[in-house]
């Protein structure tokens, strides 16, 4: 990339804020844009192949900025997931206390969060969370949006989500979430 591209794209992506309840981009409310005005906010990172993680493993953000989103896609800042419940610890809400360790210089710039795994054939989400106080439907409908734009014939599933989230999937996709066999929602 070329300086003159660089200059160009940090022109291109909005700022996100919050005023009161609402989620702007520059002037203009998040939800009301759409995903080609807010692409450069959002950074995936894809495993390609089997190592560590299972091939396809993925963390998609949602950036607070321009500056942070091209720091992360050039591994500037921290990477932050969702940690696993510990096995016996059932008053362990991930997908909620992802928010509230102490960040690392440059997490405070994520404002949304999904992991899973992407191929072909699937978008598995396993995990998605927003940063508190921020619309989580307008920054988790883009992050998924644009997954969806990178694998077009894939069919989008969700592991067990919280209350909140299984009333997003059901607005997102039109249908009410159904556990697999053995899955039960987060609470």
């Amino acid at each position: 990339m070329n300086a003159h591209e660089v200059v160009s794209l940090l022109l291109e992506m909005p700022v996100i804020s919050k005023r009161g309840t609402d989620v702007y981009a520059d002037e203009e409310l998040l939800k009301k844009m759409p995903l080609s005005a807010v692409k450069g906010n959002i950074v995936i990172f894809r495993q390609p192949t089997e190592s560590l993680f299972p091939a396809g493993f993925t963390l998609a953000y949602f950036m607070d900025s321009d500056e942070s989103a091209l720091a992360m896609k050039e591994n500037k800042l921290p990477y932050k997931v969702v940690p696993e419940r510990p096995r016996n610890d059932w008053n362990a809400a991930p997908i909620k206390d992802v928010w509230k360790k102490k960040f690392d210089k440059g997490q405070e710039a994520i404002l949304g969060l999904v992991q899973g795994i992407t191929n072909d054939q699937e978008i598995y989400v396993d995990k998605m969370t927003v940063r508190p106080a921020y619309k989580k439907s307008s920054i988790t409908r883009k992050l998924i949006d644009a997954l969806k734009a990178d694998f077009p014939n894939a069919t989008v599933n969700f592991s067990g989500p919280t209350k909140e989230g299984a009333q997003f999937i059901q607005k997102y996709t039109g249908s009410k979430w159904q556990p697999a066999h053995g899955e039960h929602p987060e609470f």
